[in-house]
Formats: structure tokens, C-alpha cells, sequence
């Protein structure tokens, strides 16, 4: 029988599969005799050619192939066909399966027993090892095209798709499955591959006055969809609402399709939607998709990162549209009632999200908050926060309530106003130890940071060199620097607690240590040492994976010269403060103590405010016209024994009052 070659695969065992124009498919065993099959003696379906071959883990062949045209309208044959080792045949076609064509041009096995389809107009097909379909075309991803030529996995769960007629080559990630599977048991890894989970993502619009605040509310929420896809969950098992569809998640300078909601990146390139705020009905589309995975073997997780309010999260910068505690908790419950006995987790991202937590409180949920009652504080663009903190511990496989611990452990670490953050959590009949995705273990590759002991003091003006030695295990370093957080910095926040100013970030140069060990020293200097008060250094690496691995934070404190402190005098009830930065200005004052119960109240004595020109004592306290707030880093009050007391006092102004007044908002 002659056979035009189109498709050849290696069975493995020095066989040989061949795909032939004419409709038919051939096999060549390791003693040259030649077997074949047409749709008159097997099950192949009827097609005039087989087009493409591929070989799964348990060496069953995958067989695509065309249709037959009579004329414009009407075709009919091909399809995707399966022949197990046993020689039994499965045959799926557009009729019978979420095949999307029957004109198959291209397979690639996934490694894990699923499959990828190529079709000739109707895009990229995905088959699961556990029978679910999945179809990607322009509409609904980023596929450039719809007509797919080539298909070539990249060996870590993503994939490469050559498309036809300028369509390009594409590159999705689509999965991280296959690569787990190869570092966790065969039990665990059936668990991650079949097992159904959900996830959904909430990211409204985070603009706001504090120092590029979006760019921060941005990093979080990829940052928590990183981790989601790093532990096992595919695209379409996490419904990701955000503002902004054309998020670039693995840094990459593209965007990315993996927003769901209000508008796809499809819709904005078509141009068929504008990207726009979220609304309470996007939301509440959301949880109907969670209902429609049916009952999950993960609990359901839902992430909310943006700002709060007490007992309100919001869903624009105007606050005009909030998701409310109560609302959020019919939500849940509904969902709860329509799935019975489904676990729910709930991570919570947002100032005041501690008051969530009591009313969202119900059996089989655990409820998570980065903070309590009070702010929450973010710097170095988000990546000095609860959430990266909370979510690196989830990803290294943590639970969900161990890794609370951990970060307050960390949180504690830091200066104030950080180390005033008291992340909650409340759980009802949810068991302790789970894990995002199944308590497997971390994912492989480990970056340790050990930096160099520097003095614990400095003055003024003196400069610091900042060095770090790293150890690689399986991973690499795309770049490392140090954040160092200032007392204007730690100091200078807006009402939802974001720095006013960006920390300077400090690039650190690396020379090799070890080449096999993959060792390196890094190395880089400080010298803006222009306000005494404490600095926070952290050093971060951040991987070829996209995560960022911290240092613990070390503290220093910088001493001046001169007007060093404020002080108080108990016989007139007066605090003088001899020098207080207002923008580039520096000021003396006198504030009147005149009311202490229920608060302190402190009145501005206008006529003991002058312009100081002692410039060594820039920042020692510091008013923010944005926030309102004073804050003093050092007060010396005299206490009953003759000694003096010392504390950091951080006072608001009171609206309308006249002459200035200051109501003590903390003091430690």
C-alpha cells in the first residue's frame, strides 16, 4: 500500500507510527513488517489524511486528522483518534466531545497525560487527563491566531504555538502541573492533576496619593496569581477580576490574558470594551462561576487585594461602588448553601479588613485579614507587605494558618508603623493544616540571602556599604538590591497607609564566589543618611521565576547633631519643637497642651512659629500637608522620680480648627 508521508512517532520500543495522505496510518515493528489500518479494519476515523502522531505516558497513540470536502457546504470525516496499547480505539469529534474542529493539524502530549490540539481554524484544544475539555482561541486568550501549525512544549508547563497567516509564534503558560508532578509522589500528583479547585481573584482600582500606590496594588494581585499558578491552578481554575485587562503577571514587558472580568485583553485589542471599574454584579458573576465547578476537592479560595474602609471594601477610587461585610457574607453563604459541606477561605488584603472578620465568620470557612481593625502598610511597591509575605509562606507549602505566624513573626521585625499591623484570622470546623492546592511540600529551587553585619549605628551624613552573600539551588538571580525604609518614609503615609515616598532602591553588583555552587557576593553603598531616626534595610533577590526572596530586616539607627529632640514642659504645659520639616522648610513651634481627657488635644502658639535656618536638624519631625500629621520620632517628657521619659508621638490636625490644633493619634 503506498503512503505519502505526513506524520512519523517513535513508539518507544523502536517502532515506528506513520501518518499517511490518503486516510490511512501505518506501523513499522523492529522487524520491518509493516501493519496497516484504514477505517475499513480499525476505528480510524474517515478522513482523507492523518495528519498528526503523538505518543502518551502509557504508549497509547494519539492520532489526528481531516475532513473530507464534496463542496462548500457540506464536509464531513476526521476528527481526534486514540489507540490504546491494548488496540482498543476511542474516537472524538466536534458531535461527541468539545473538540472545536475536526481538522486537527497538530498534537502535543502534556507529559501528564493530558494532550494539546492543534486544529486547522477553530485554535488550540486541550484534553485533561481527567476528561475535560478546554478551547483557546482569539476570543476568550491571547492566541494570536486561530489556525495552529506547531505545538512544542517548553518543558516547564508552557507552550509554544506556531500560528498561520502572520498569526506569529505564541507562547502560553498555561500549567505548572507537569512540573510539580515531577517533584512530588505519584498519590500527590494524581491529587494535583485530577483533582477539581477554584480560586477567585479580586483586584479593583488602586489609585490613589500614596507614592505610585497602583503600581503596588498591581504587584500584590499578580503576585497572589503567581503563587496560585506556581502551586497548581491553571487559568481556568481561577476567575480573576481586575480593572485592568492588559496585567503583565510574569513581568515580561506583555500582557498577559488571564484577567476574566469586566473586560478581557481580547475585548480591549478588538476594541469592543474600554477597561473599567469592578461592580458589585461582577463580582456576584464570580461566585455563580464557583457554583458552576460544582463541589471542589480544594477549598474554594477567594483573594480580595485593594482598600478598605471598616466593614467596607472598595471597588472604585471614589468609594462610590463597595462590596460591604454583610454583602460579602451573602455571597458566601449563598454559595455555601448551593455547595454543601465546601470549604471556603477567605484572604483579605486591605486596611481595616480585621472588621470583615467576625461577620464573614461561619463553619467551614477561614477567614484571613492583613490587619485588624487599623491600616494596613505597604512599601517598596507592595513588596514589603502582608500579602507577599503571606503568600511566599503558602507557596514554600505552609498552611494557611501557620503561615499567619509566620508573617506576624516577620511584621514584628520591622519599624514602626510596619510592626503595628496584627494580621487576624478566624476559622470554623476548617482543618489547621491546609495548604494552597495540598500540603505536597514547597516547590523546588532555593535562594538563601545572608547579609554582612553592618554597625547598628551611623551619623549623619555617613555612608554605608550594604553586602550580601547568596546561595542558588535551583534557581537563579535576575536581580538583587536593598530597600531601605526611612524615618520620613516609615512617617510620611496616606489614609489608606502608603508611603508618600518611594524607598530608595539600592542596585547591588554581584562577583562570583563559587561557579559550581552557583555562589555569589553582592555588594552596593548608601550614604542619604540625611535624617537621624531608625533605617530598615532589607535585601531582596528576586529569582528567574518572577518570586522575590527577602533578608530579615536589620535596623539602624542614625544620630545627629543639635536640636536633637522635642521636649515637653510640665509647668506650662507646652511641647516645643525646635525643628520640624514642612516639604523643604524647616520650622520651630510651640504647641499648647489644651485638653487631655477624653484625648490630647495640642494647640499651635502661632506666634512661637519661625522659619528655622539650622539645616542639620532637617526631618527630626516632620508635618505631611496631605495626611494632616505630625510626627515627632522623639519627645522628652519628665516623669515623677526626676528621670525623663522618652517616646514618638504622631499627631493629626484637626479640620477647621482655628488657631492649628492636634489631636495625639499615637504615642509610644
Amino acid at each position: 500500500m503506498y503512503c505519502s508521508f505526513n506524520a512519523l512517532k517513535n513508539d518507544g520500543n523502536n517502532g515506528l507510527w506513520i501518518g499517511c495522505y490518503g486516510g490511512f496510518l501505518s506501523y513499522l515493528n523492529v522487524s520491518g513488517e509493516i501493519t496497516y489500518y484504514t477505517n475499513d479494519n480499525s476505528e480510524l476515523p474517515d478522513g482523507p489524511n492523518v495528519t498528526a502522531l503523538e505518543i502518551d505516558s502509557s504508549g497509547g497513540l494519539w492520532i489526528g486528522t481531516d475532513q473530507w470536502y464534496d463542496n462548500v457546504e457540506k464536509n464531513y470525516g476526521g476528527g481526534l483518534a486514540y489507540r490504546s496499547v491494548s488496540g482498543e480505539w476511542t474516537v472524538y469529534t466536534t458531535d461527541n466531545s468539545g473538540l472545536p474542529d475536526n481538522q486537527i493539524s497538530v498534537l502535543e502530549s502534556d507529559g501528564n497525560g493530558g494532550l494539546w490540539i492543534g486544529t486547522y481554524y477553530d485554535g488550540l484544544a486541550y484534553y485533561s487527563v481527567s476528561g475535560k475539555w478546554t478551547v483557546y482561541t482569539t476570543d476568550n486568550s491571547g492566541l494570536p491566531y486561530d489556525d495552529i501549525n506547531a505545538l512544542e512544549s517548553d518543558g516547564s508547563g508552557g507552550l509554544w504555538i506556531g500560528t498561520d497567516f502572520g498569526g506569529g509564534l505564541a507562547h502560553i503558560t498555561f500549567s505548572q502541573k507537569p512540573t510539580i508532578c515531577t517533584h512530588v509522589n505519584e498519590a500527590d500528583c494524581n491529587d494535583i492533576t485530577i483533582s477539581e479547585r477554584a480560586a477567585i481573584l479580586i483586584h479593583p482600582n488602586g489609585s490613589g496619593t500614596g507614592y505610585n500606590q497602583e503600581l503596588a496594588i498591581d504587584f500584590m494581585a499578580t503576585y497572589a496569581y503567581k503563587t496560585l499558578q506556581a502551586r497548581g491552578y491553571d487559568n481556568d481554575e481561577i476567575y480573576f477580576l481586575s480593572y485592568k485587562p492588559d496585567l503583565d503577571f510574569n513581568a515580561n514587558a506583555q500582557a498577559d490574558s488571564i484577567v476574566d472580568a469586566p473586560v478581557t485583553l481580547t475585548e480591549l485589542r478588538n476594541g469592543t470594551n474600554k477597561p473599567r471599574d469592578i461592580t458589585l454584579e461582577n463580582i456576584k458573576k464570580a461566585f455563580e462561576w464557583a457554583k458552576n465547578k460544582g463541589k471542589l476537592d480544594q477549598p474554594l479560595v477567594v483573594i480580595f487585594v485593594d482598600h478598605g474602609l471598616p466593614n467596607e471594601l472598595l471597588l472604585d477610587p471614589m468609594g462610590t461602588e463597595k462590596l460591604t461585610a454583610e454583602t460579602f457574607k451573602a455571597l458566601l453563604d449563598d454559595y455555601q448553601n448551593s455547595i454543601k459541606d465546601q470549604e471556603v477561605i477567605v484572604i483579605l488584603e486591605a486596611c481595616h479588613s480585621g472588621t470583615f472578620v467576625e461577620t464573614l465568620s461561619a463553619p467551614n470557612r477561614l477567614i484571613i485579614s492583613s490587619t485588624n481593625t487599623e491600616l494596613a502598610y505597604f512599601s517598596d511597591y507592595g513588596r514589603t507587605s502582608f500579602l507577599k509575605l503571606y503568600f511566599d509562606n503558602l507557596r514554600r507549602g505552609e498552611s494557611f494558618v501557620k503561615s499567619i505566624q509566620l508573617v506576624t513573626d516577620v511584621i514584628n521585625t520591622y519599624n514602626w508603623p510596619l510592626n503595628q499591623q496584627r494580621p487576624q484570622f478566624d476559622d470554623k470546623t476548617i482543618t489547621a493544616n491546609l495548604c494552597l492546592n495540598g500540603c505536597w511540600g514547597g516547590l523546588p529551587g532555593e535562594l538563601i540571602l545572608m547579609p554582612e553585619k553592618f554597625p547598628d549605628t551611623l551619623n549623619l551624613g555617613q555612608s554605608l556599604d550594604l553586602k550580601v552573600q547568596t546561595s542558588a539551588t535551583g534557581v537563579s538571580i535576575k536581580q538583587l538590591w536593598a530597600s531601605v525604609i526611612t524615618p520620613e518614609i516609615a512617617n510620611q503615609r496616606n489614609e489608606q497607609g502608603y508611603s508618600l515616598q518611594p524607598a530608595p532602591f539600592i542596585p547591588l553588583s554581584f562577583q562570583s564566589i563559587n561557579t559550581r555552587k552557583n555562589d555569589e557576593k553582592w555588594q552596593g553603598n548608601f550614604s542619604k543618611f540625611t535624617t537621624p531616626g531608625d533605617y530598615v534595610v532589607t535585601f531582596k533577590a528576586e529569582d528567574n521565576n518572577g518570586f522575590i526572596t527577602d533578608a530579615p530586616p536589620i535596623t539602624l539607627t542614625v544620630a545627629g547633631e543639635g536640636l536633637t529632640h522635642a521636649n515637653f514642659d510640665a509647668t506650662s504645659n507646652i511641647v516645643h519643637i525646635p525643628a520640624v520639616t514642612v516639604g523643604t522648610d524647616i520650622y520651630q513651634a510651640d504647641l499648647l497642651v489644651r485638653q487631655f481627657e477624653p484625648s490630647i488635644i495640642l494647640e499651635v502658639d502661632m506666634n512661637s512659629l519661625k522659619f528655622a535656618d539650622d539645616t542639620t536638624t532637617v526631618g527630626y519631625s516632620n508635618f505631611s500637608p496631605i495626611t494632616g500629621e505630625v510626627y515627632i520620632p522623639l519627645l522628652e517628657v519628665p516623669n515623677a522620680t526626676g528621670g525623663i521619659d522618652t517616646y514618638s508621638v504622631n499627631l493629626q490636625l484637626e479640620p477647621q480648627a482655628s488657631p492649628l490644633q492636634f489631636k495625639v493619634k499615637a504615642i509610644r
